[in-house]
């Protein structure tokens, strides 16, 4: 996937719809961090709402915001295109109340995995 990804911007008059994802730490973070995460979330709520597997995106945005904590986690732990696969295929069916055989699921899933590469925690070196 070699295209950029373009953060969507909600109107002004929609901003309070957004609701962003939120880390035990924010109040610790730097600048440059909280527009990364920042960042972070727009590409990922464009991904969800470009996937829409309900078909409301276009007169919602925020439908999937109840998506982007888990998928943030799974995305920030390297998760694989398995894990993203079976989470959303359990969350369409139980959140969601959909059919996963027509959502094209493992598509999705793909772009995850790859997105995932890019959002992953460097290991940590404990220094003795």
């Amino acid at each position: 996937m070699s295209a950029a990804l373009v953060p969507v911007r909600l109107p002004s008059s929609q901003s309070h719809l957004a609701s962003p994802v939120r880390h035990r730490d924010d109040e610790h973070m730097t600048q440059p961090e909280s527009d990364e995460n920042e960042r972070r979330e727009a590409n990922l709520r464009y991904l969800l709402n470009q996937w829409d597997p309900i078909g409301v995106a276009d007169f919602v945005a925020d439908e999937y915001d109840c998506l982007l904590a888990p998928l943030g986690r799974l995305l920030m732990q390297g998760a694989s295109r398995a894990e993203f696969s079976e989470f959303l295929w359990y969350d369409l069916k139980d959140h969601f109340g959909l059919d996963p055989e027509g959502c094209e699921i493992d598509r999705f899933a793909d772009q995850l995995a790859a997105l995932s590469a890019t959002w992953a925690d460097p290991p940590r070196i404990d220094l003795l």
